[in-house]
């Protein structure tokens, strides 16, 4: 058997399902204009995929976005960068803070290129978090999205992995801020709930998952990646998967693109 190697450019940007042809059908609703983009995590080309699916949905009329980024680690700081100034007008996006050298970098957003003509809800949980962080609180703070779901994992570090010893040692050497001026970072608090780490839901959409909940949300997500088999009969799931944060958004956007017209 011979096997050519190549680069494989995993997907980053997920839709509601697949079409026919194996793109990504972003309609959540279509009647309303309401698209759904996942995004799973922040690679070279996150940036560039995000914003030509946001274009795409505008062109075509979009009234509202739900920006997916439950279970998303996080990765690479420019797109997260990159990401947050598609949504916002301009301004603040993350500082970057280095106390022990007395050192902080602001990252703005720009006008140009902006997309603001909708309504956005941005869903996170528990795994949520570094980049997802960055981005959400942005949207947060700038008051362009809706916050929705769990709280956020708080990674808020910068860290750098150096020699030592003939082995390798991680060191934290900067932490994120938000546009707010406010933590991210949990291990640089006591961890408690009460105190100012990670982001939270906006006030009235906070929606908690169970356990089995947050498993199962998360074995849909991974199902609806796998491009199926042509040669075989379609697979249907046992039981039909009820994605009860999804739900809430969607119902959120509907009410308010209705309210505007």
């Amino acid at each position: 058997m011979e096997i050519t190697r190549n680069r494989i450019a995993l997907e980053s940007i997920f839709g509601v399902k697949r079409n026919a042809d194996d793109s990504w059908d972003y309609w959540l609703d279509k009647e309303n204009k309401i698209g759904y983009i996942r995004l799973t995590s922040f690679t070279p080309s996150s940036g560039r995929d995000i914003q030509q699916a946001v274009v795409k949905l505008r062109e075509q009329g979009m009234n509202g976005l739900i920006l997916d980024l439950r279970f998303n680690p996080g990765g690479m700081l420019d797109m997260a960068r990159d990401i947050s100034d598609l949504f916002i007008d301009e301004g603040p996006i993350v500082s970057i803070r280095r106390p022990r050298l007395g050192q902080e970098h602001r990252m703005d957003g720009k006008s140009a290129g902006s997309e603001l003509g909708f309504k956005m809800v941005c869903l996170v949980n528990g795994y949520s978090a570094s980049a997802s962080e960055i981005v959400s609180a942005c949207l947060q703070d700038h008051n362009r999205a809706v916050i929705m779901g769990e709280r956020s994992y708080g990674k808020g570090s910068v860290q750098n992995i150096q020699d030592y010893d003939g082995g390798k040692i991680k060191v934290t050497i900067a932490s994120f801020w938000r546009p707010s001026g406010k933590n991210l970072n949990k291990s640089s608090t006591g961890g408690k709930e009460d105190e100012e780490w990670g982001v939270k839901p906006d006030k009235g959409f906070l929606i908690e998952l169970s356990r089995k909940e947050r498993d199962d949300l998360g074995e849909h997500l991974r199902n609806t990646e796998i491009i199926p088999r042509r040669d075989r009969p379609a697979k249907k799931p046992e039981t039909e998967f009820k994605d009860r944060q999804l739900e809430a958004a969607e119902k959120y956007l509907r009410e308010k693109v209705r309210a505007s017209r």
